[in-house]
């Protein structure tokens, strides 16, 4: 996944012995499966062809139910007993982040496979303090002092384009980190709808729960009850607000709109990882790259290099005049970049050029 997101892991051990109540709860647990979630393990529950979505007695047509109802899917396709029955299933809402599930041998006297299971998956990192920036403070006049002191023409003699760009990109960010300070950036609250006014009501709302709690009282309860439905109350008018704003709003790039509704969507896929030919897992961009250059090269059509046709001879009569861009032309160019656009993969910012 490009983003970390959240993924939650379900082990499930439902004993062969156990009665209906016990299955009725399973199912109740499929149902209420939120968010990406993958349950795994021991079901004991043979009589299942999860191929044809076909099961031979009541309690597979019962899990076989609550699964399709759930939006789930099972991806063990291969038995996972000695005895030729799949007990061990994977059921879960993400399979597009589920990679390969394979039987790696049995360990011990286990009756049991060891399934191994690969995900495409990144777990949430510890917040890093991150830093942005302050134009409106920076010295700009220092800034232009250090790139009109720089003898580009005699650094940048004989060197490639790259290497000349790299030389002015250096000298760039290092005037920039020198001239213009810095701020640790601000945790952004998780909901877009989200308001001060309402954290501080979900937070009173947790407090007076602990009230509730500790002195069950009919006044604690009521004054619970109360601001429970103010709290509702607020977000549900922020949350009409928000869409409505979206709806309506100025942004004539919809950005907010579309980050909005990516937010919403509950499946993020990507390109990768990738399986090579040697069925080895990879997940560097560059070797996913060649791995989905060196696919679609092997299927492409193979020509006769051998006797291959003589052009016809083609008459030019008016050549292609040269390419010149003026420094005017440059200029204008930049100064019709938006201020506030995000900075591009050199990282420079539109509002610094």
């Amino acid at each position: 996944m490009t983003k970390s997101e959240n993924l939650r892991v379900v082990l499930i051990y439902r004993p062969p012995s156990s009665g209906q109540n016990n299955l009725t709860e399973l199912c109740e647990i499929l149902h209420a499966a939120d968010g990406k979630t993958i349950f795994v393990r021991d079901f004991n529950i043979p009589g299942i062809d999860w191929e044809n979505e076909r099961a031979s007695d009541t309690r597979g047509r019962e899990l076989l139910a609550a699964t399709l109802d759930g939006g789930l899917q099972q991806l063990v396709n291969f038995p996972t007993h000695t005895k030729g029955n799949t007990l061990d299933l994977l059921l879960t809402n993400c399979p597009e982040n589920v990679l390969q599930v394979s039987d790696i041998g049995r360990l011990g006297r286990s009756d049991h496979c060891i399934m191994q299971i690969v995900l495409d998956f990144q777990p949430l990192k510890a917040n890093s303090q991150e830093h942005r920036y302050i134009w409106s403070r920076a010295k700009m006049d220092n800034i232009k002092s250090d790139l009109a002191n720089s003898n580009w023409r005699e650094t940048m003699a004989e060197k490639s384009v790259d290497e000349a760009w790299k030389i002015f990109k250096d000298t760039l960010c290092d005037t920039v980190e020198r001239n213009v300070p810095k701020c640790g950036v601000r945790t952004r609250l998780k909901n877009p709808w989200m308001t001060r006014e309402i954290l501080r009501l979900i937070r009173k709302k947790r407090r007076k729960w602990r009230d509730v709690k500790s002195a069950a009282s009919t006044e604690e309860m009521r004054e619970y009850k109360e601001l429970e439905k103010e709290t509702a109350k607020k977000i549900r008018n922020a949350k009409r607000k928000l869409e409505r704003d979206l709806a309506n709003g100025s942004d004539k790039n919809n950005r907010k709109f579309a980050r909005y509704i990516k937010s919403k969507t509950k499946s993020h896929t990507t390109v990768g990882p990738l399986l090579d030919k040697n069925n080895k897992l990879v997940t560097d961009e560059k070797e996913m790259a060649d791995e989905l250059n060196a696919f679609f090269s092997s299927v492409f059509t193979q020509e006769d290099t051998i006797n291959v046709p003589e052009p016809e001879a083609e008459v030019i009569r008016t050549s292609m005049s040269p390419v010149r861009f003026t420094q005017n032309q440059i200029r204008n160019k930049i100064r019709k970049l938006r201020k506030d656009a995000a900075a591009g993969p050199d990282g420079i910012k539109p509002s610094l050029l």
